[in-house]
C-alpha cells in the first residue's frame, strides 16, 4: 500500500575515499547478492495511494478503508 519506490541499487553500503591529489570517490563495499528486486528496480504497490502522502491522517483513514474493503 502507499507510493512507489525509487530505483536503488545493490549495494548496501558505500565509502568514501578522497585520494592524495584530492580527488573525492565513493566506492561500493558491500553488496546485496540474491534479493529479489533488480539492481535500479522500482516496487509498485498493489495498492496505490492517490493523496498527499505527506498528510498523515488521509493515509491512515485510506489504509483503514482499503484493508476493511479487502
Amino acid at each position: 500500500m502507499g507510493l512507489p519506490t525509487s530505483g536503488d541499487t545493490n549495494y548496501m553500503e558505500v565509502m568514501s575515499l578522497r585520494t592524495p591529489s584530492g580527488i573525492h570517490m565513493w566506492l561500493p563495499i558491500k553488496i546485496w547478492r540474491n534479493r529479489l528486486r533488480g539492481n535500479n528496480q522500482f516496487y509498485r504497490p498493489q495498492y496505490l495511494f492517490d493523496g498527499d502522502i505527506h498528510d498523515t491522517s488521509a493515509v491512515q483513514a485510506w489504509v483503514l478503508k482499503t484493508a476493511a474493503e479487502r
